[in-house]
């Protein structure tokens, strides 16, 4: 997360895949933040079927699924599509490609 003043908010929060790429506890504390941070408009790709293929430490909470982001109550889901670029990326239809497009707004902007 760039270094961002407790004054300062974010219109707009983008999110390739990766936050689902990275460990739990990360993954929520990124979430967390833009929670507080993003004061209109998230947009994310995460997976939403089956954990990344990457690996991680053994101990550790592998990385969550769409369902599992502490997004906070104040943002309304506005849509929720199949990314089809991943679904044909290998010239093919890869029904084990999950990666979905989610937008979200803020309800009440600041």
């Amino acid at each position: 997360m760039p270094d961002v003043h407790l004054n300062q908010s974010i219109d707009l929060f983008i999110n390739r895949v990766n936050l689902g790429e990275m460990e739990k506890a990360t993954c929520f504390a990124y979430i967390n933040e833009i929670n507080r941070l993003v004061k209109r408009w998230f947009f994310h790709m995460p997976h939403d079927g089956f954990k990344s293929p990457y690996l991680h430490k053994r101990g550790t909470e592998r990385d969550p699924l769409a369902f599992e982001y502490p997004v906070s109550s104040e943002f309304q889901l506005c849509f929720r599509y199949l990314d089809f670029d991943h679904l044909f990326r290998q010239r093919r239809v890869d029904f084990n490609e999950d990666i979905f497009m989610y937008l979200y707004r803020r309800i009440n902007t600041i």
